[in-house]
């Protein structure tokens, strides 16, 4: 088959992209970082080999973006409009390769840029963006390998795979991709003979090995974490929550059509059909296996789509009249729900931009989200606090927030002074908070006074902190103005003479009530 140039369909494909391209580089600096991204940020200003939660990647890449833009929002979200211009070009390329066609090249990248979760992986600082690049360099360099047999593509293969797995452990995969493929098709025990594979795999491993070394450094907590960490809390059977949350990551058409189109592609004759849906099955069936005893999140899934793209774009076009009439409603549907799945993506991107009113979406939702619009405001007002109660008292202050890590991580984000050391989590209280376990000694704290923050006034309960404090002041609400409480609904209490304890020696204390992001 010969390669064809570019249609007037496909150029309208183009210019939606440039055009999605385009608004999420304007929204990355009018949305206040999500919690998540806050997190990472802390990782960045701690740079590591490994991070207790997750590998590295993601704080490399927000610690150049933000030392070449600045610290602000536009540059936290650099990183992942580049990762996903690289997704782009990696999947353009794969399905001009695969169907010797500019124009599914452009429908594939279309797809890439416009579903919801791809426009969101591709403008969150998520450890998904650098994964999302990683992987659709390895399924472009593992194809061209079997093709071609050229021992080069198999170590760039390995490369790609390797910087996955800094990404993120779900990385792994790959790995698992490939090998179904190898031994499970002529054309991949076919490579098995050759050195190339090999090579391939001991690149990925020289590419992931700082990680292993950080692990064994710290006694492979980032392994037990996930892999052991996330066992440990009974059996919740969330199937069918998985089939809704990735139904809507990419439009239930599109996701039903994903899953027949890689189905039917196993057992197709063409290898370059059966690499593209074995770059699929592993992360989609492992993530539904464990669906049936753990809770799973709506992003985990994702790199697995994007080989699936390159054999669905086929969907975007308008067929021929005479083409049959259960052909063209498929596509149609197929169509619309993209079309559907691009205006809500974008409604609430504008809805977060703070573009649209609080009625524009589901009550709800719009609840959820509320703290969204409030980040900086709940820094400064904690920044005053803190101020106040050092001209008060003489003394060191340091802000102690009372959840997992969203506030903390806001707080040292968003921080007026741009001193994130003065923000602690709940670790100082001997609960488990994430990295804010690593990153904060309580010794150090001993004898500095405290503002004590919470959504949930009754996660500032006298039993829950009175063991850890010499005095406590009253419980109170973040005001506004002069007897008006904030708008973002915190609570504070002042805290007087930290004093640390060892976990063993702490008093029995009810577990924290679950607080509102």
């Amino acid at each position: 088959m010969t390669e064809t140039s570019i249609g007037s369909q496909s150029r309208g494909w183009i210019g939606l992209v440039l055009l999605s391209f385009a608004t999420r580089l304007c929204l990355a600096g009018w949305i206040e970082a999500m919690p998540e991204e806050a997190y990472y940020w802390n990782y960045a200003q701690r740079p590591s080999l490994g991070y207790f939660d997750h590998p590295p990647a993601v704080a490399w890449m927000i610690w150049c973006t933000t030392r070449l833009a600045g610290h602000n929002d536009f540059a936290l979200r650099l990183g992942p409009l580049l990762c996903v211009a690289i997704a782009s070009f990696f999947v353009y390329r794969l399905a001009r390769r695969r169907w010797q066609d500019s124009n599914a090249g452009w429908r594939a990248v279309a797809l890439l840029n416009l579903l919801p979760i791809f426009s969101g992986m591709g403008f969150l600082a998520f450890p998904d963006a650098p994964l999302m690049a990683a992987w659709s360099a390895a399924i472009y360099f593992g194809y061209r390998a079997v093709e071609t047999g050229r021992i080069r593509f198999w170590l760039l293969w390995g490369a790609a795979a390797g910087w996955a797995l800094l990404s993120k452990y779900t990385g792994g995969a790959l790995l698992l991709a490939a090998g179904a493929f190898l031994l499970l098709t002529p054309e991949g025990r076919a490579q098995l003979k050759k050195p190339g594979i090999y090579l391939g795999l001991l690149t990925a491993w020289v590419v992931f090995s700082p990680v292993v070394w950080w692990n064994w450094q710290h006694q492979w907590m980032s392994f037990r974490f996930q892999f052991a960490g996330r066992h440990s809390h009974g059996i919740h059977f969330s199937l069918p929550l998985l089939l809704v949350l990735e139904s809507a990551a990419v439009t239930p058409v599109a996701f039903v059509a994903f899953v027949v189109l890689a189905a039917v592609a196993v057992r197709r004759r063409e290898w370059q059909d059966r690499w593209l849906a074995w770059q699929f099955w592993p992360i989609f069936l492992g993530f539904a296996a464990y669906s049936f005893k753990g809770e799973t999140h709506i992003n985990w899934i994702t790199p697995g789509y994007l080989s699936v793209l390159v054999l669905a774009q086929g969907c975007l076009v308008r067929g021929p009249g005479h083409a049959p009439w259960s052909l063209r409603c498929r596509c149609a549907a197929f169509r619309w729900s993209v079309a559907l799945g691009v205006v809500a993506g974008y409604w609430l991107g504008f809805f977060l931009a703070g573009f649209l009113p609080r009625t524009s979406v589901p009550p709800p939702l719009a609840h959820r989200l509320a703290p969204q619009f409030f980040w900086k405001d709940i820094a400064e007002d904690v920044d005053h606090l803190q101020n106040k109660l050092l001209s008060a008292s003489g003394v060191k202050t340091f802000s102690l927030a009372v959840d997992k890590y969203y506030l903390a991580s806001e707080i040292a984000y968003y921080d007026p002074e741009k001193d994130g050391a003065r923000s602690t989590s709940r670790n100082l209280l001997g609960e488990k908070a994430l990295a804010w376990n690593l990153w904060t000694v309580p010794e150090d704290l001993d004898g500095r006074n405290a503002v004590i923050v919470a959504f949930d006034p009754k996660n500032l309960s006298d039993e829950q902190l009175q063991p850890f404090f010499k005095s406590l002041g009253p419980i109170q609400a973040v005001e506004a103005n002069e007897g008006v409480p904030a708008r973002h609904g915190l609570h504070y209490r002042f805290g007087y003479g930290y004093q640390h304890q060892h976990r063993a020696e702490q008093p029995a204390s009810p577990p924290l009530r679950k607080d509102t992001p």
